[in-house]
Protein backbone atom coordinates (compact mmCIF):
# COMPACT_ATOMS: atom_id res chain seq x y z
CA UNK A 1 0.00 0.00 0.00
CA UNK A 2 2.47 2.06 1.09
CA UNK A 3 4.39 1.63 -2.24
CA UNK A 4 1.46 2.19 -4.36
CA UNK A 5 1.13 5.51 -2.71
CA UNK A 6 4.52 6.36 -3.26
CA UNK A 7 4.75 5.59 -6.90
CA UNK A 8 1.19 7.50 -7.42
CA UNK A 9 3.15 10.42 -6.38
CA UNK A 10 0.91 10.77 -3.24
CA UNK A 11 3.78 12.60 -1.82
CA UNK A 12 3.50 15.25 -4.30
CA UNK A 13 -0.16 15.75 -2.96
CA UNK A 14 0.66 15.43 0.39
CA UNK A 15 3.61 18.57 -0.47
CA UNK A 16 1.39 20.86 -1.69
CA UNK A 17 -1.81 20.12 0.37
CA UNK A 18 0.57 21.25 3.17
CA UNK A 19 1.68 24.11 1.21
CA UNK A 20 -2.33 24.97 0.84
CA UNK A 21 -3.40 25.32 4.14
CA UNK A 22 -0.01 26.34 5.31
CA UNK A 23 -0.74 29.53 2.95
CA UNK A 24 -4.23 30.20 4.08
CA UNK A 25 -3.84 29.59 7.68
CA UNK A 26 -0.57 32.76 7.04
CA UNK A 27 -3.56 34.84 5.36
CA UNK A 28 -5.79 34.08 8.05
CA UNK A 29 -3.56 35.25 10.73
CA UNK A 30 -2.93 38.47 8.89
CA UNK A 31 -6.56 39.11 8.38
CA UNK A 32 -6.73 38.92 12.35
CA UNK A 33 -4.04 41.14 13.08
CA UNK A 34 -5.62 43.63 10.66
CA UNK A 35 -8.80 43.77 12.39
CA UNK A 36 -6.93 44.07 16.15
CA UNK A 37 -4.75 47.29 14.60
CA UNK A 38 -7.55 48.69 13.74
CA UNK A 39 -9.34 48.46 16.36
CA UNK A 40 -6.08 49.45 18.24
CA UNK A 41 -6.09 52.73 16.62
CA UNK A 42 -9.49 53.86 18.66
CA UNK A 43 -9.34 51.91 21.62
CA UNK A 44 -11.88 53.88 23.31
CA UNK A 45 -14.69 53.43 20.84
CA UNK A 46 -14.23 50.16 19.55
CA UNK A 47 -16.38 47.24 19.56
CA UNK A 48 -13.54 44.86 19.53
CA UNK A 49 -14.42 42.07 21.87
CA UNK A 50 -10.32 41.19 22.54
CA UNK A 51 -10.01 45.09 23.32
CA UNK A 52 -13.04 45.51 25.60
CA UNK A 53 -12.19 42.32 27.74
CA UNK A 54 -8.66 43.90 27.84
CA UNK A 55 -9.45 47.21 29.22
CA UNK A 56 -12.23 45.70 31.39
CA UNK A 57 -9.08 43.49 33.03
CA UNK A 58 -6.93 46.01 33.16
CA UNK A 59 -9.33 48.36 35.34
CA UNK A 60 -10.39 45.18 37.45
CA UNK A 61 -6.93 44.81 38.62
CA UNK A 62 -6.11 48.54 39.25
CA UNK A 63 -9.81 48.36 41.21
CA UNK A 64 -8.82 45.75 43.52
CA UNK A 65 -5.34 47.49 44.18
CA UNK A 66 -3.39 44.69 42.00
CA UNK A 67 -0.24 46.87 40.36
CA UNK A 68 0.68 45.38 36.72
CA UNK A 69 4.49 45.46 36.64
CA UNK A 70 5.20 43.81 33.50
CA UNK A 71 2.26 45.15 31.15
CA UNK A 72 4.01 42.99 27.93
CA UNK A 73 3.31 39.79 30.38
CA UNK A 74 -0.14 41.19 30.70
CA UNK A 75 -0.65 41.47 27.01
CA UNK A 76 0.95 38.42 25.94
CA UNK A 77 -1.19 36.33 28.04
CA UNK A 78 -4.45 37.95 26.76
CA UNK A 79 -3.55 37.45 23.30
CA UNK A 80 -2.53 34.04 24.33
CA UNK A 81 -6.32 33.24 25.06
CA UNK A 82 -7.59 35.51 22.53
CA UNK A 83 -9.89 33.33 20.19
CA UNK A 84 -11.58 34.26 16.83
CA UNK A 85 -13.85 32.28 15.70
CA UNK A 86 -13.43 29.61 18.02
CA UNK A 87 -10.18 29.34 16.74
CA UNK A 88 -6.82 30.36 19.19
CA UNK A 89 -4.50 33.18 17.19
CA UNK A 90 -1.25 31.27 18.75
CA UNK A 91 -2.62 27.83 17.97
CA UNK A 92 -3.03 29.66 14.07
CA UNK A 93 0.57 30.66 14.42
CA UNK A 94 1.75 27.44 16.15
CA UNK A 95 0.05 25.42 13.16
CA UNK A 96 1.62 27.73 10.37
CA UNK A 97 5.14 27.03 11.46
CA UNK A 98 5.00 23.58 11.83
CA UNK A 99 3.19 23.02 8.27
CA UNK A 100 6.58 24.63 6.96
CA UNK A 101 8.33 22.18 8.51
CA UNK A 102 5.96 19.33 7.17
CA UNK A 103 6.37 20.15 4.29
CA UNK A 104 10.13 19.64 4.85
CA UNK A 105 9.85 16.35 6.38
CA UNK A 106 7.35 15.35 3.51
CA UNK A 107 10.09 15.92 0.94
CA UNK A 108 12.57 14.10 2.98
CA UNK A 109 10.22 10.81 3.32
CA UNK A 110 9.59 11.52 -0.33
CA UNK A 111 13.60 11.11 -0.82
CA UNK A 112 13.65 8.43 1.76
CA UNK A 113 10.77 6.17 -0.22
CA UNK A 114 12.49 6.56 -3.67
CA UNK A 115 15.96 5.07 -2.54
CA UNK A 116 14.32 2.72 -1.10
CA UNK A 117 11.69 1.60 -4.10
CA UNK A 118 14.69 2.63 -6.66
CA UNK A 119 12.93 4.65 -8.34
CA UNK A 120 15.42 6.55 -9.58
CA UNK A 121 17.57 9.55 -9.23
CA UNK A 122 15.33 12.57 -11.15
CA UNK A 123 12.37 11.49 -8.69
CA UNK A 124 14.87 12.21 -5.67
CA UNK A 125 15.54 15.10 -7.28
CA UNK A 126 11.88 15.99 -7.91
CA UNK A 127 11.01 15.73 -4.42
CA UNK A 128 14.20 17.82 -3.14
CA UNK A 129 12.44 20.83 -5.90
CA UNK A 130 9.25 19.90 -4.57
CA UNK A 131 10.26 20.11 -1.12
CA UNK A 132 12.32 23.36 -1.49
CA UNK A 133 9.45 24.97 -3.10
CA UNK A 134 6.41 24.59 -1.26
CA UNK A 135 8.88 25.89 2.00
CA UNK A 136 10.03 28.98 -0.46
CA UNK A 137 6.26 29.50 -0.77
CA UNK A 138 5.46 29.87 2.44
CA UNK A 139 8.30 32.01 3.58
CA UNK A 140 7.42 34.34 0.44
CA UNK A 141 3.47 34.55 1.86
CA UNK A 142 4.81 35.07 5.33
CA UNK A 143 6.89 37.81 4.25
CA UNK A 144 4.02 38.93 2.21
CA UNK A 145 1.34 39.43 5.38
CA UNK A 146 3.78 40.60 7.22
CA UNK A 147 2.44 39.02 10.45
CA UNK A 148 5.62 39.17 12.61
CA UNK A 149 5.53 42.88 12.12
CA UNK A 150 1.83 43.36 12.74
CA UNK A 151 2.07 41.34 16.19
CA UNK A 152 4.98 43.86 17.25
CA UNK A 153 3.02 46.97 15.92
CA UNK A 154 -0.22 45.28 17.56
CA UNK A 155 2.26 45.00 21.25
CA UNK A 156 3.70 48.49 20.89
CA UNK A 157 0.01 49.96 20.60
CA UNK A 158 -1.80 47.93 23.01
CA UNK A 159 1.26 49.00 25.86
CA UNK A 160 1.35 52.74 24.82
CA UNK A 161 -2.77 52.67 25.05
CA UNK A 162 -2.66 50.78 28.34
CA UNK A 163 0.39 52.80 29.83
CA UNK A 164 -0.19 56.25 28.86
CA UNK A 165 -4.25 56.74 28.19
CA UNK A 166 -5.96 54.03 30.57
CA UNK A 167 -3.37 54.09 33.38
CA UNK A 168 -3.98 58.16 33.84
CA UNK A 169 -7.87 57.14 33.69
CA UNK A 170 -7.81 55.00 36.29
CA UNK A 171 -4.99 56.97 37.94
CA UNK A 172 -7.76 60.41 37.86
CA UNK A 173 -10.68 57.91 39.50
CA UNK A 174 -7.80 56.72 42.25
CA UNK A 175 -7.41 60.66 43.04
CA UNK A 176 -11.13 60.88 43.97
CA UNK A 177 -11.31 58.12 46.09
CA UNK A 178 -9.69 60.09 49.16
CA UNK A 179 -12.44 62.88 49.00
CA UNK A 180 -15.47 60.31 48.95
CA UNK A 181 -13.20 59.01 52.12
CA UNK A 182 -13.16 62.30 54.04
CA UNK A 183 -16.90 62.86 53.11
CA UNK A 184 -17.43 59.36 54.62
CA UNK A 185 -15.65 60.03 57.60
CA UNK A 186 -17.74 63.08 58.26
CA UNK A 187 -21.05 61.39 58.11
CA UNK A 188 -19.61 59.00 60.38
CA UNK A 189 -18.64 61.90 62.92
CA UNK A 190 -21.89 63.56 62.54
CA UNK A 191 -23.75 59.82 63.01
CA UNK A 192 -22.21 59.56 65.97
CA UNK A 193 -22.54 62.77 67.45
CA UNK A 194 -26.90 62.35 66.36
CA UNK A 195 -26.35 58.99 68.07
CA UNK A 196 -24.13 60.52 71.60
CA UNK A 197 -27.61 63.33 71.50
CA UNK A 198 -30.39 61.00 71.30
CA UNK A 199 -28.40 58.97 73.85
CA UNK A 200 -28.81 62.08 76.34
CA UNK A 201 -32.16 62.59 75.68
CA UNK A 202 -33.13 59.06 76.45
CA UNK A 203 -30.82 59.55 79.51
CA UNK A 204 -32.68 62.62 80.44
CA UNK A 205 -36.23 60.73 80.24
CA UNK A 206 -34.76 58.22 82.19
CA UNK A 207 -34.00 60.46 84.96
CA UNK A 208 -37.25 62.06 84.95
CA UNK A 209 -39.28 59.34 84.97
CA UNK A 210 -36.95 58.21 87.87
CA UNK A 211 -37.63 61.83 89.66
CA UNK A 212 -41.51 61.28 88.93
CA UNK A 213 -41.69 57.86 90.41
CA UNK A 214 -40.01 58.73 93.87
CA UNK A 215 -42.51 61.54 93.89
CA UNK A 216 -45.01 58.92 93.40
CA UNK A 217 -43.56 56.62 96.08
CA UNK A 218 -43.52 60.17 98.65
CA UNK A 219 -46.78 61.08 98.30
CA UNK A 220 -48.07 57.13 98.70
CA UNK A 221 -45.91 57.34 101.51
CA UNK A 222 -47.46 60.53 102.85
CA UNK A 223 -50.74 59.61 102.11
CA UNK A 224 -50.07 56.55 104.05
CA UNK A 225 -49.43 58.04 107.02
CA UNK A 226 -52.18 60.22 106.63
CA UNK A 227 -54.58 57.53 106.76
CA UNK A 228 -52.98 56.03 109.53
CA UNK A 229 -52.88 59.30 111.31
CA UNK A 230 -56.35 59.70 110.94
CA UNK A 231 -57.20 56.49 112.06
CA UNK A 232 -55.35 56.99 115.20
CA UNK A 233 -57.42 59.90 115.76
CA UNK A 234 -60.61 58.12 115.73
CA UNK A 235 -60.17 55.75 117.90
CA UNK A 236 -58.91 57.92 120.57
CA UNK A 237 -61.83 59.61 120.17
CA UNK A 238 -63.90 56.46 120.46
CA UNK A 239 -61.65 55.67 123.54
CA UNK A 240 -62.59 59.30 124.57
CA UNK A 241 -66.40 59.09 124.97
CA UNK A 242 -66.37 55.53 126.40
CA UNK A 243 -64.67 57.28 129.65
CA UNK A 244 -66.33 60.40 128.97
CA UNK A 245 -69.41 60.65 128.03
Amino acid sequence: MLETFVKERGIYYLIAGLCVIGAIGKLYESFVYRRLLKAAENPERTDHSFLKLLKLKYKSYHRLNRSINNINAFIETNMFRYKHHFMGLESVRTINARLMLLCIMASCAGVAASMYYDLGNWEMIYYILVGTLATAVLELVDLQCGNDSKRRFLMAALKDYLENVLANQVGGAEKEVPEIEFMGTQAQELGERAKNASQQVAASKDMDKKRKSKTEDLEYEISEKAAERIAQEKVIAEVIKEFFP
